[in-house]
C-alpha cells in the first residue's frame, strides 16, 4: 500500500507533462506511452535483448522503469546513448556512452524503488514538473491551487532540449474548443 500512494504522489510532479502529451495527441495523434524501440529503431542491443519491454517513454520524454518484483536485490534497464537524468534524484544521471555509440545495460539503486519505478529524463529533453513545494500534494486541484511549476532540462550532447507545455484552467471542455488554453514549444 505504502508502495502505491508513493507512485500516485510521484506521479502527480509530472501530470503537467501528462496533460501536455494527451493535448498534443488530441490535436496531432501519436501516443503518449511508447516502447524505447519507437525512438531507438538503429539501436540493434535493444532489440538483440529480451528484457526490455518492459521500459517505456511517456511523452517522449520520460523514460520509465517499474519495479516488477517485490524486494528486489537488483535492478538493470537499457539506456539508449547519452546522459539520463534521474527524476527522483536529478543530481544521478546515468551515462549510457558505449564505444559502439549504442546503448548499454545499467544497474539502478533498488534502494530508490520505494514508488515503485524509476524514472529518467531523456537527453535532449525537457519537462515541465510540478511540486507543492513543503506541502505534500494528493489531489490535482492541490497541485492547480498551490501548484510550483518548474522545467526539468536535459541537454544533448550538443546542448539542446525540447519540450512543451499546455496550459489551462482545467474547467470544462470549452477551453479547448474556444482556445481559452496556453500551449508552448520550448
Amino acid at each position: 500500500m505504502d508502495m502505491a500512494k508513493a507512485a500516485i504522489i510521484e506521479r502527480f510532479s509530472y501530470v503537467r507533462h501528462m496533460y501536455t502529451c494527451l493535448f498534443r495527441v488530441h490535436q496531432e495523434g501519436g501516443s503518449c506511452y511508447d516502447p524505447m524501440m519507437y525512438h531507438y529503431p538503429d539501436d540493434d542491443t535493444h532489440f538483440a535483448t529480451n528484457n526490455t519491454e518492459h521500459t517505456f517513454l511517456v511523452g517522449d520524454a520520460l523514460k520509465v522503469t517499474p519495479v516488477l518484483e517485490s524486494n528486489p536485490t537488483e535492478l538493470w534497464s537499457y539506456f539508449p546513448n547519452g546522459e539520463w537524468v534521474s527524476m527522483r534524484k536529478l543530481s544521478n544521471v546515468v551515462k549510457a556512452n558505449s564505444a559502439t555509440g549504442l546503448g548499454e545495460w545499467k544497474s539502478l539503486d533498488v534502494a530508490e524503488t520505494n514508488a515503485g519505478i524509476h524514472s529518467h529524463l531523456r537527453p535532449g529533453y525537457m519537462v515541465p514538473f510540478q511540486t507543492c513545494g513543503t506541502k505534500q500534494c494528493s489531489t490535482t486541484t492541490d497541485l492547480q491551487d498551490e501548484g510550483e511549476l518548474s522545467i526539468i532540462i536535459n541537454r544533448d550532447a550538443q546542448g539542446h532540449a525540447k519540450g512543451r507545455l499546455f496550459l489551462n484552467a482545467n474547467d470544462t471542455v470549452a477551453e479547448i474548443e474556444h482556445n481559452a488554453y496556453e500551449y508552448y514549444e520550448f
